[in-house]
């Protein structure tokens, strides 16, 4: 609902002013002009890069889509021939900007318990339960690379143990993150 989606971007947007202008290691007053020329032009480098690769996910997750339809279908069918219950599962995740989008994989667990099923454990493996989410890219609420979108409450904890654990969603959420193509 967009109630949710203000109040997840409401909980972002909070900037710690205590951590703005901290590095006053030199007492010339042109040191923190330098330091914003220097700060406008890495965020205009950054602004450009994410320009170029939002649409070339877009076009890419699409493709990907296309390519990877015949075996999503397939294991579509098999869940739904393995275990009671929809073969998609779809849950709120937090986004670029703090939006809360629905993700969709392919269900690995048992419907409303806490059991992966037999089939699930292979999907899991494989990230073959991950493959609907070329639709979440294909869509621009995802992208191909970046950090792992989290549900809200779970955003909220981390939050509290990690520092600046929101900074993550100034970029769109992946369907892989760094670490794993590292």
């Amino acid at each position: 609902t967009k109630s949710n989606r203000s109040e997840s971007f409401a909980e972002v947007a909070v900037v710690d002013p205590a951590r703005i202008g901290t590095a006053r290691d030199s007492q010339s007053p042109g040191f923190f002009r330098e330091a914003r020329v220097s700060d406008c032009s890495r965020e205009r480098k950054t602004e450009r890069f994410f320009r170029r690769k939002y649409p070339i996910d877009r076009f890419a997750g699409v493709a990907l889509l296309l390519v990877t339809a015949p075996l999503t279908l397939g294991l579509f069918v098999l869940v739904k021939l393995t275990s009671p219950g929809p073969g998609f599962y779809r849950q709120r995740r937090v986004g670029l900007n703090g939006q809360t989008f629905e993700i969709v994989k392919l269900r690995s667990m048992v419907q409303n318990a806490s059991r992966v099923t037999c089939l699930g454990k292979v999907l899991r493996k494989l990230h073959l339960d991950e493959l609907p989410q070329l639709w979440n890219v294909a869509r621009g609420e995802m992208s191909l690379v970046g950090p792992r979108p989290e549900r809200p409450e779970i955003c909220k904890e981390l939050n509290v143990e990690i520092e600046n654990y929101y900074d993550r969603v100034t970029v769109k959420p992946g369907v892989t993150g760094l670490s794993q193509i590292n």
